[in-house]
């Protein structure tokens, strides 16, 4: 009997296996077949142990670090760094409970973001899972810290979690709206990025320049400017080199302060060993846990977000798709390299003031913690930022709205630090702007209760239906052609909700079919080709409920642009800075125009690090024109916009019409 509730323990207690049965959940109802069920419920499980295992070389790293710089200062030195916290906690036994909540409400809280898109007019799909995946991760780690500071209050963490993540992932896109519009010239994006407070509040600082110039503004892409930094966009080169001098920097001093018996006696040195090499090895060793733990979060979310992206197409019409921040890098590349130099500088004036204010401190107090510059945060916020800043307020407006967005990432992790919001070992912290949402909650659990928190919360998710309901009756009152819009749309959606039930009932009958002919089937090679005839049925309807394919298809080898049998399979490779957002999206737009044209080829999506540029068996990369120049291969099918659908489909038909 013991080993029965071990094994009931073991089981549903380890946050893989619990992941992995979501997943299996979601292909089940997304009607997958077998075999892509296992692989995605496999790919799954194996993600999330690869981030434990990245996890354990980035504690290792920092865990130098931090005591050297304790030894040096006597004061914590900490680093943002929102990649590598849910692979700490999921890499202690004790905390791992925690990583699994947060990815329980990742799961409800994007359902319950679909749910509240499809009924309010807050029309944003959030399709960033990783930034999503954080934040949620962020959230019960605060709830456990600050009121429910036990696993069996898990439950209760998920339910007011996932309702606070629904919440922001519906708001923070609607927040960033009003300035895409301008960025992409009205085109229908939002931003879905845990710096959209950031990115918001530097576009109003370029509105208040632009007001104050009264209009005489010079847009960043009106000067020359040196593509020389471009390097920084593969975050592995970039982690490197900012640990890399961190190391070095923190490692040679303290070797000339403290002398090389206290690193020893510390723990940071071993007698044989060198502070120099072992500098460069520590700092080489977090990049690899770093990029070890971006594997992890690729293979994870590459099974969930398609997901999601081909229900909100197929089930609400109209709904506008929230991607990563990167998107906006192509309508302003100078703005991008001086939005990060900007934020990088106030990370720096940061710095000096933080150690001015520690030094009246004492060194027990939190509050005396140190937080260092990181180039990953900067880079890509501040890069952000100075697009929202430069759509209205030009060359300056850049320059300051990514310099405020520098201060505020440095404030919101010192913030977390001096409240004690962490709990993991190693000096690294939550980082970027959003994640503020999450210490209102926590102070309340912690000076008022839990009730304040179910109150707000409860009342919050509420009220965007309601609001919208108020405002929708008003506007059905008052304006005739809303009325004959709203009437249109849904009736669209009436029809798409009958196309599916039609869909799956089609295929049901298909595949019923095909299973009664191999019964009654002897010759083992008709019955083989008959398996495979029904693993095309699968995959056909697997293309129509994802969101990939339009209509139904009969299963031809016809490729559209020739109208001769298809003899070649190609493949293409969407590349992105880090992997995680814009490619995957990318992915599957391309995926959607190939198989309108009936085009067989193998599509993935991957990082500007991870990509092989002599890998022979790519027929061609897609990338956004920010990234054109960093990647030496020679076909690149370069995008104005990562997004656009008509740009896509046009540039890919090209590219395959010279290839016949």
């Amino acid at each position: 009997m013991q080993q029965f509730i071990n094994f009931l323990t073991g089981f549903f207690g380890t946050p893989a296996i619990l992941i992995g049965i979501f997943c299996l959940v979601g292909c089940i109802i997304q009607h997958k077949s077998v075999a892509k069920t296992i692989t995605s419920v496999v790919k799954t499980i194996i993600g999330f142990l690869i981030i434990a295992g990245g996890a354990t070389l980035v504690a290792g790293a920092i865990g130098k670090f931090s005591t050297t710089f304790e030894l040096l200062f006597n004061r914590s030195g900490w680093i943002a760094s929102n990649d590598n916290i849910p692979g700490l906690l999921l890499s202690n036994g004790s905390l791992a409970w925690i990583a699994t909540t947060g990815s329980i409400i990742l799961i409800v809280g994007m359902i319950l973001n679909l749910l509240l898109v499809k009924i309010s007019n807050l029309k944003y799909v959030y399709l960033t899972g990783h930034s999503a995946w954080y934040f949620s991760v962020m959230i019960a780690s605060v709830f456990q810290i600050t009121g429910f500071n036990n696993e069996p209050q898990m439950w209760e963490i998920i339910i007011l979690g996932s309702l606070l993540v629904s919440i922001w992932l519906t708001v923070s896109p609607y927040l960033t709206k009003r300035h895409m519009n301008i960025i992409t010239n009205g085109q229908n994006l939002a931003i879905a990025h845990t710096g959209s407070i950031g990115y918001v509040t530097a576009g109003f600082v370029g509105e208040l320049v632009n007001k104050i110039k009264r209009g005489n503004v010079r847009s960043t892409e009106s000067i020359r400017f040196p593509k020389g930094l471009n390097f920084l966009r593969n975050t592995n080169v970039s982690i490197s080199l900012t640990m890399l001098i961190l190391f070095m920097v923190i490692y040679f001093t303290c070797w000339g302060v403290r002398g090389f018996d206290a690193m020893v006696n510390a723990g940071i040195l071993a007698d044989t060993d060198s502070p120099i090499v072992q500098g460069i090895l520590q700092a080489f060793t977090f990049a690899a846990g770093v990029e070890v733990i971006l594997i992890g979060v690729r293979t994870f979310l590459s099974e969930l977000m398609p997901a999601f992206k081909g229900i909100s197409e197929r089930l609400i019409p109209g709904s506008t798709p929230s991607v990563d921040c990167p998107i906006t890098f192509t309508f302003a590349p100078n703005a991008v390299t001086i939005g990060f130099l900007s934020s990088m500088a106030a990370g720096f004036m940061m710095l000096g003031i933080n150690v001015a204010v520690s030094s009246t401190l004492s060194p027990t107090l939190t509050w005396s913690a140190i937080i260092l510059p990181s180039i990953i945060p900067h880079f890509f916020t501040g890069a952000t930022a100075g697009v929202f800043g430069n759509v209205k307020g030009g060359i300056l407006g850049a320059i300051l709205g990514a310099f405020v967005n520098g201060i505020i990432i440095t404030l919101v992790p010192y913030i977390f630090v001096g409240l004690g919001y962490h709990q993991w070992a190693g000096n690294v912290i939550w980082g970027d702007a959003d994640f503020i949402v999450g210490v209102a909650p926590g102070l309340m659990l912690t000076y008022i209760g839990k009730w304040s928190v179910y109150v707000l919360i409860i009342t919050l998710w509420v009220l965007i239906p309601f609001v919208s309901l108020i405002k929708f009756a008003i506007k059905w009152k008052k304006d005739s052609s809303f009325r004959t819009n709203y009437l249109k749309t849904k009736e669209v959606t009436k029809n798409q909700y009958k196309l599916l039930k039609q869909q799956l009932n089609q295929r049901r009958i298909e595949l019923k079919a095909n299973k009664q002919t191999i019964k009654q089937t002897k010759d083992k090679t008709v019955k083989d080709d008959l398996y495979k005839k029904r693993d095309l049925i699968n995959e056909k309807y697997e293309k129509i409920l994802s969101g990939e394919q339009q209509e139904i298809k009969q299963n031809t080898p016809i490729n559209v642009l020739t109208g001769t049998v298809n003899t070649k399979k190609y493949k293409f490779v969407a590349v992105c800075g880090q992997g995680l957002g814009s490619s995957m999206i990318v992915e599957l737009n391309v995926k959607k125009t190939l198989n309108f044209l009936n085009i067989n080829a193998d599509v993935t999506h991957t990082n500007l690090n991870s990509f092989d540029p002599n890998d022979n068996s790519v027929d061609a990369i897609i990338v956004g024109k920010d990234l054109a120049t960093s990647i030496n291969f020679k076909n690149k099918i370069v995008l104005d916009n990562l997004l656009n659908q008509k740009e896509i489909s046009e540039k890919i038909t090209e590219f395959l019409k010279n290839k016949q």
